[in-house]
């Protein structure tokens, strides 16, 4: 079989279940979250300088076909405007694995220049830092960079050689964009850069809250006319790979429907097509 290209994104729980704000109390590890969804990949959110050497963590992730492991900053204040940055120790941690586990194939540092990211101010000298300290371990290592569709693409032309994939997401619940002007997006983004561009499915309608946990169900007419678009763009190779996000809200009652539509699409989608069997 080949690899789906399908990645579900979150956290391996280290217990029954993990106490989230805004999101309340969540039951799904990561790993349960693709199994449910029929995702070969995971991306993970675990701290790895934390997490690398624990045998027990590493079990959960022994199904997955391929892994991409996240880049580490942790919050100095609840407010979410002090970071602890450790990009460069967790980037020369996961190279140092992938040489171990062939299945690590990309690391992401996620919201990078986000405005109120914890990566806002970063430098194309800092970035570069990051960069060689993968590529001097492992030169086959995926560096992705997380991008939003309301931010200024240009804010990476300043650093188009160091990284080799941009993660993308759109929190748009408007069906004619779904339609009418994503592919054109990603292919744009795609050839502009040349870079390859892993496209971003949203769990949860984020547009309804800025972006933070409270907001509401993301609406299945969006569904309708987003699904069918992603995955022609994935088939046809405009996009390398799709993302779930995230598995916090399987257990999510309140979700049940919109995540069953979402499951239920992509058993169509991986059932009908006979590339994916040879």
């Amino acid at each position: 079989m080949q690899n789906n290209r399908i990645w579900m994104w979150g956290n391996v729980l280290e217990g029954r279940s993990l106490d989230l704000p805004g999101i309340g109390r969540m039951w799904c590890s990561v790993e349960t979250a693709a199994r449910f969804f029929g995702a070969d990949n995971l991306m993970v959110t675990n701290d790895m300088l934390v997490k690398g050497d624990d045998q027990t963590f590493w079990s959960c992730l022994k199904d997955a076909k391929q892994l991409t492991m996240q880049l580490t900053h942790r919050p100095l204040n609840d407010e979410g405007t002090l970071w602890d940055l450790k990009y460069v120790e967790s980037a020369t941690k996961i190279a140092e694995l992938s040489l171990k586990d062939k299945r690590i194939t990309s690391v992401i540092l996620d919201d990078f220049r986000d405005l109120f990211g914890p990566s806002k101010d970063m430098t194309a000298a800092e970035l570069a830092e990051v960069y060689e300290a993968i590529k001097r371990i492992n030169p086959n290592l995926e560096l992705q960079l997380t991008r939003y569709h309301w931010e200024n693409q240009s804010d990476l032309e300043d650093v188009r050689d160091y990284f080799d994939a941009i993660s993308y997401w759109n929190m748009s619940t408007s069906a004619d964009y779904w339609k009418n002007d994503y592919v054109r997006e990603v292919q744009m983004l795609s050839k502009h850069f040349k870079k390859p561009v892993y496209s971003g499915i949203y769990l949860h309608d984020y547009a309804d809250c800025n972006g933070g946990p409270e907001g509401g169900i993301m609406p299945i007419a969006t569904y309708k006319a987003m699904l069918p678009n992603v995955f022609h763009a994935l088939r046809c190779g405009h996009v390398k790979g799709v993302m779930l996000l995230f598995n916090g809200w399987l257990t999510r009652e309140d979700h049940r429907e919109s995540l069953s539509f979402v499951r239920d699409y992509l058993e169509y989608y991986l059932g009908v097509h006979t590339f994916l069997e040879r």
